[in-house]
């Protein structure tokens, strides 16, 4: 999928964004005092859920694709090894 095909595919946009959700309640339940072991800027994580829930009219396809190609891969190691040493 590329930018021009994910700005297209409102079926995909919404399961994306879903899924953004998803990860981004997650992380507000997890203890901070686990979170602040790791090199991550969480609150980043807090505020793009807060954005998707709250502000959807205002979601450009831009910020979710930069999500998905700059931001995606190093937060899933961050959280492997949380679940790894952690849990």
């Amino acid at each position: 999928m590329n930018s021009v095909s994910f700005k297209c595919d409102s079926f995909s946009v919404f399961i994306i964004l879903f899924q953004f959700a998803i990860i981004g309640e997650a992380i507000i339940h997890i203890n901070n005092e686990i979170l602040s072991r790791y090199t991550y800027p969480w609150h980043k994580i807090r505020g793009f859920r807060n954005f998707i829930l709250h502000e959807y009219h205002a979601i450009e396809g831009v910020i979710i694709w930069d999500a998905i190609q700059y931001d995606l891969e190093e937060l899933k190691k961050v959280l492997e090894e949380i679940v790894e040493k952690e849990f």
